[in-house]
């Protein structure tokens, strides 16, 4: 074999090609994504981070093309974790924005009773004489704590329900005072979850938001966001924060057997405390779809 062609069969294309896709896997396997991971353990990341990372790795496993057995399984290892890691992003920004709201809210209450106790002891010293400035104060503070219910919401709370005739997403306030600044995120449903497990990280990446400003007491807004069940039993969680706090809801569909889908509904509030719905009064009050 001439020097020519020992040359050719040492730099042949398709070898050096393979050992360098080996070379590329080996590193992401022990150097990049153990690096990366251990990086946001310790800085949890925005939402979506991690699974754009995911998706990287993904494609980087299509072209690095055919694997051992072990090498593939160390790759579908890693993205398992990034897929943990984005579920623990979620809930740190989550319980991030509650805290910031809940803090805010506080703050609200403190000063709010703060000008209360100083109108409480301006009255206490005045009375004897002036019990007509008295009642004054008095109506005056009602005034004060319904405007500030019907800033924060008060002791309303809200309730998702479909709407069957347009399959749309309904939220009913339950309650007398307005909801403010309403933020609903519907989490991926548990057939869609059951009929593509691999899809997961994509199903968490398109999760569904809508803002509304003010849905008013004992009424009902219908959302863009649509509800489809499947099967004979579907669970659609619904993660509802408003001004005057958080709620998750979980709006469970079963089949009887007339063959029907019904509905039902369990609230909890941000303590994991159940709330039970009002929703027949509501109907029965001649609550309306706005």
């Amino acid at each position: 074999m001439n020097l020519r062609t020992r040359f050719m069969v040492f730099w042949n294309y398709e070898t050096q090609t393979l050992e360098f896709q080996r070379i590329i896997s080996v590193l992401c396997l022990l150097i990049v994504g153990p690096v990366f991971l251990a990086y946001w353990n310790l800085h949890i990341p925005l939402p979506g981070k991690a699974i754009a990372a995911v998706g990287v790795g993904a494609a980087l496993m299509t072209v690095l093309g055919e694997m051992k057995p072990a090498e593939k399984a160390g790759w579908i290892f890693l993205l398992s974790a990034f897929v943990w890691l984005e579920f623990v992003a979620i809930r740190t920004d989550r319980e991030s924005a509650e805290a910031a709201a809940s803090a805010a809210q506080r703050e609200q209450a403190k000063h709010f009773q703060e000008v209360l106790d100083a109108n409480s002891r301006s009255l206490t010293m005045t009375l004897d004489n002036f019990q007509r400035v008295n009642q004054q104060e008095q109506r005056t503070f009602s005034t004060a704590h319904e405007l500030l219910n019907a800033m924060t919401g008060g002791k309303t709370f809200p309730e998702a329900l479909l709407v069957w005739r347009y399959g749309k997403l309904s939220i009913v306030a339950d309650g007398k005072d307005p909801l403010t600044d309403v933020t609903v995120s519907v989490l991926p449903h548990t057939q869609r979850i059951a009929g593509h497990p691999e899809k997961i990280g994509d199903m968490l990446a398109e999760i569904q938001t809508t803002f509304i400003p003010m849905i008013h007491g004992n009424q009902a807004y219908i959302t863009t966001l649509p509800i489809t069940p499947e099967g004979n039993y579907d669970v659609f969680v619904i993660q509802i924060i408003a001004r005057n706090g958080s709620w998750s809801e979980s709006l469970k569909f079963h089949r009887n057997d007339a063959g029907t889908l019904e509905e039902e509904t369990e609230i909890s509030d941000s303590t994991g405390k159940i709330i039970q719905p009002f929703t027949s009064e509501w109907a029965k009050k001649g609550g309306k779809m706005e």
